[in-house]
């Protein structure tokens, strides 16, 4: 969410937490399982995007540079899931900001 925020300049994108009452709500409505969904959800005009769906029209819709990252798309997306589901697992050690040597 934080990359998110720090590059949509545009203020297109809310977040909530699954957890939250507003989260819940959003989940119920779209019949999205609340207990088995565990990765980014994206709610666009009424449509859900999971997983590298999601990430990608979220890059699409951040502009700039970010918005070539959406020809990724034509991949197969059990291919895109599994590097999705990588990149996810190791996340916080990849984005975790580095001391100066």
């Amino acid at each position: 969410m934080r990359f998110v925020r720090q590059r949509d300049r545009h203020a297109r994108f809310r977040f909530a937490a699954f957890q939250s009452p507003e989260g819940h709500g959003l989940l119920a409505r779209h019949q999205l399982p609340i207990d088995r969904v565990d990765s980014v959800v994206l709610i666009e005009n009424g449509a859900v995007s999971l997983r590298s769906t999601a990430i990608l029209r979220i890059c699409r819709r951040l502009g700039g540079a970010w918005r070539l990252l959406y020809a990724g798309i034509v991949l197969p997306h059990r291919f895109r899931d599994g590097l999705y589901d990588a990149i996810a697992h190791r996340r916080r050690r990849l984005l975790a900001p580095r001391s100066g040597s």
